[in-house]
């Protein structure tokens, strides 16, 4: 961890490390601190603030990855950050009184941009639609109001439906952190 936050340094004060050195640093971190917050109890101090530094280091990557010209990478990304926003709002689901609706926004926020960037370049995005297609049934479940519910699962069916008919070129790996 001590030389990923050296690097990390060196790509915050903008010396001449290049940029995937700088995002493959971060994006590394940030996969460290999931892997920790693994071995943590489910809702601890240590694992929200491992989830935290995850987040940080996540989006500090992203300063250095580009949607259109690093596109599988940005991608990849998207789909790491969803993993934490998803898991922040299982927890939040599981536990009364909170409310997960906002980390599910959030987790789909990140696969859309995903999407979106794949689409931008005429490519597959059958994969992260089904991620996305997973957290709108999540959020059709949590969801108080029956409108939203019924919102929701309209949508998971239109993802479904996409993966269904469009080609495969592109793999990414599904990401899950627990």
């Amino acid at each position: 961890m001590s030389n990923l936050a050296k690097v990390s340094g060196i790509c915050e004060a903008g010396k001449s490390v290049s940029y995937m050195t700088c995002a493959n640093t971060h994006f590394d971190a940030g996969t460290l601190a999931v892997s920790w917050a693994k071995q943590c109890e489910r809702g601890s101090t240590a694992w929200d603030s491992s989830l935290d530094r995850a987040l940080n280091e996540y989006s500090a990557a992203e300063k250095f990855v580009s949607g259109q010209q690093q596109v599988s990478q940005f991608v990849e990304l998207k789909e790491y950050k969803s993993a934490v926003y998803k898991e922040r709002a299982i927890r939040e689901a599981d536990t009364p009184g909170l409310e997960p609706s906002e980390h599910f926004r959030l987790a789909e926020a990140e696969l859309s941009a995903g999407i979106k960037a794949l689409a931008g370049l005429g490519r597959d995005s059958d994969e992260v639609r089904k991620e996305r297609a997973q957290l709108y049934r999540y959020l059709a479940t949590y969801s108080k109001a029956p409108n939203d519910r019924n919102k929701y699962l309209e949508l998971a069916a239109m993802d479904e439906k996409t993966t269904k008919t469009s080609h495969k070129s592109v793999e990414l790996p599904r990401k899950d952190i627990h």
